[in-house]
């Protein structure tokens, strides 16, 4: 019985043995198990596999692991670092706690920031991967930033985006879809008008070696020309327009024609018919069927503009049928008429300038005078002057020749130089700084003022031509071509005995200048400003001095000149139609003026000391 009893108390004992065993090994099953779903990404099956498991061993952990890989799943990042802070050092919470911190920063568009997180786990899960990514992301928020600053849409000093650094950054990455995204770019600027931008883009494109440029090139070349049209810059655009039509930028000729129209409309406004005429001819070359109708009127008017110049020239009115043949300029010999008229302008008007030191005074072609400038000793009252042919100025003196050979003279008279009642049989007159000359007609010569340095001494002179007065010398051109001087030689400016075929001259405080007959100038005397480097000079057929300066008019009307600038008078490359030149000699201001073909005066000088008002002056009014 015994027996029995001790056989199955030893059952019982193994049966709840085996039952203890078995729910040992269960556990560890399911822990296991558990901790293989953890692993496969089945975060949510893990959270309740492990919560199964109560306290068993440190299933708790692995719990709150689970749980917060489910938060991290949806999104709940910032929940999911605070967590994975906690656990510490359990397993790689703290990597997944720089991980989810990355993620987090991420979400929010703080590129930067993530990429340097990942960096400093870049073996941990997909880091390297985001990295990657994340510097796409960033190339494509700073162009697009970097594409409204471009555009216009926001202000550029709201953003710090470098786009010269963004787009090496773009090439150094070696991102195939850059180019594109540049070069699109730039074509957008280009629509937005934004035209320097797409300029820039395109130039480091085409630094970079990026071969889809050149058609990009091209519009931009053409949008900027377009907007010139738009401004109304016809020349500076049909410039553009030939090149884009040379290359075989197909848009181009329409817009040629246009500026070849425009163009011809312009320059008929302005009475230049037959550059008009050439501009709608040159619309008709590029294809312009309306061009022909244009022409046809064009050399109409032509025709008419032609004969009124021809009469106006019978009229003696040089200087409207020089204006009148001028504008007609490639219409039949018009250009070559307008030249000869021009001449025939400077040599039969009796409309004349002169410039003192401090004054400057106008005969207008009907005899009249006028002055502006300084009048302290009387040298611009000169409103009773009748029937005077020539006109000279000294620093404070007026003369005028009349047409009877008698002489007026206003201003200084220190010297004595206005006496000049007596004077008969004058064909010219000359004014130095205190002396007056008079050339009579039998080429004799008279004199009056100062004569401290002989410059009056010229009473034995013959056969004299021409003279003028400089400030302490005066000089004569003989029959023969040949000078004579006298007065003060301090810088030589009387050695002109070697001069010949001088047909006139002009004399200034210490230099002397002569016209020779083939349109070339000499000089001698003081050269400390260039006043007498003259050699280059041609085609001239006036001359004039100032103190320290040179000017020279040429046959075309425009004007040359050398020494002293001061006052900015060598600033003459405008002037344009000029017939008679004059300039001062004094200490007190070294100015110059000179009479147009229209009879309007223009002036460059000093005008503190106000010689220079002329701007309503007309002396063939």
């Amino acid at each position: 019985m015994n027996r029995k009893i001790r056989i199955l108390y030893s059952m019982v004992l193994l049966v709840c043995l085996s039952m203890i065993l078995a729910g040992c090994t269960s556990d560890a099953d399911k822990y296991q198990k558990a901790q293989e779903t953890l692993h496969t990404g089945k975060y949510a099956e893990a959270v309740t596999a492990f919560e199964e498991l109560g306290s068993y061993e440190d299933a708790e952990k692995y719990l709150i692991y689970a749980r917060t890989m489910v938060l991290a799943e949806e999104g709940s990042f910032d929940q999911a670092v605070a967590r994975f802070t906690l656990l510490g050092e359990f397993q790689d919470s703290a990597l997944q706690a720089v991980y989810y911190t990355a993620r987090l920063a991420e979400a929010e568009q703080r590129y930067e920031e993530a990429d340097a997180l990942y960096q400093t786990i870049i073996s941990f899960r997909d880091s390297m991967e985001r990295t990657a990514k994340l510097n796409d992301m960033i190339l494509d928020r700073d162009f697009a930033v970097a594409r409204q600053v471009l555009l216009g849409e926001i202000s550029e000093q709201s953003t710090i985006i470098d786009l010269k650094a963004l787009f090496g950054k773009a090439y150094s990455d070696s991102s195939t879809k850059m180019p594109e995204q540049f070069s699109q770019l730039a074509a957008d600027a280009l629509a937005a008008g934004r035209y320097s931008s797409a300029e820039t883009i395109l130039a480091w494109l085409n630094e970079a070696g990026y071969e889809g440029g050149t058609q990009l090139n091209l519009d931009i070349l053409f949008a900027q020309a377009k907007q010139q049209m738009g401004e109304g810059n016809y020349r500076n655009a049909l410039v553009q327009l030939e090149s884009l039509h040379a290359e075989g930028y197909s848009a181009a000729k329409d817009a040629l024609i246009e500026c070849c129209i425009q163009l011809g409309m312009q320059t008929e406004a302005d009475g230049k018919y037959a550059s008009a005429s050439d501009w709608y001819a040159k619309a008709q070359a590029y294809g312009d069927s309306s061009a022909a109708q244009h022409i046809e009127r064009l050399h109409g008017i032509l025709a008419s503009r032609y004969n009124e110049a021809e009469q106006l020239l019978a009229q003696s009115d040089f200087s409207g049928a020089y204006a009148a043949f001028k504008n007609l300029s490639g219409y039949k010999d018009a250009y070559d008429r307008a030249t000869d008229t021009l001449i025939t302008l400077r040599t039969e008007t009796t409309a004349q300038i002169t410039c003192g030191s401090n004054h400057t005074v106008a005969l207008k072609a009907d005899g009249t005078l006028m002055a502006t400038g300084t009048n302290y000793d009387g040298q611009c009252n000169v409103e009773n002057g009748r029937d005077i042919v020539a006109i000279d100025a000294g620093s404070f003196t007026t003369l005028g020749l009349k047409a009877n050979g008698t002489v007026v003279a206003t201003g200084d008279n220190e010297y004595g130089q206005c006496d000049v009642d007596a004077w008969r049989n004058i064909a010219a007159v000359a004014v130095g700084s205190k002396h007056t000359v008079g050339l009579k007609t039998d080429g004799t010569v008279v004199t009056e003022g100062n004569n401290r340095f002989g410059q009056c001494d010229a009473d034995k002179w013959r056969d004299i031509v021409a003279v003028d007065a400089g400030s302490f010398h005066t000089v004569g051109v003989k029959a023969d071509g040949t000078v004579v001087a006298t007065g003060k030689n301090d810088f030589g400016q009387l050695d002109v005995s070697e001069w010949c075929d001088i047909v006139a001259v002009a004399t200034g405080k210490y230099h002397t200048v002569g016209l020779k007959k083939d349109g070339t100038v000499v000089g001698t005397g003081q050269n400390n400003y260039g006043e007498c480097n003259l050699d280059a000079w041609y085609d001239i057929v006036d001359i004039a001095v100032g103190e320290h300066t040179t000017i020279g008019l040429k046959a075309d009307g425009s004007v040359v000149i050398v020494g002293s600038n001061d006052y900015n008078q060598h600033d003459v490359s405008e002037w344009r139609d000029i017939v008679a030149i004059d300039a001062g000699a004094s200490f007190l201001c070294d100015h110059i003026a000179g009479l147009k073909a229209d009879g309007t005066v223009v002036i460059l000088c000093d005008n503190s000391r106000n010689p220079c008002d002329t701007s309503e002056w007309n002396l063939f009014e």
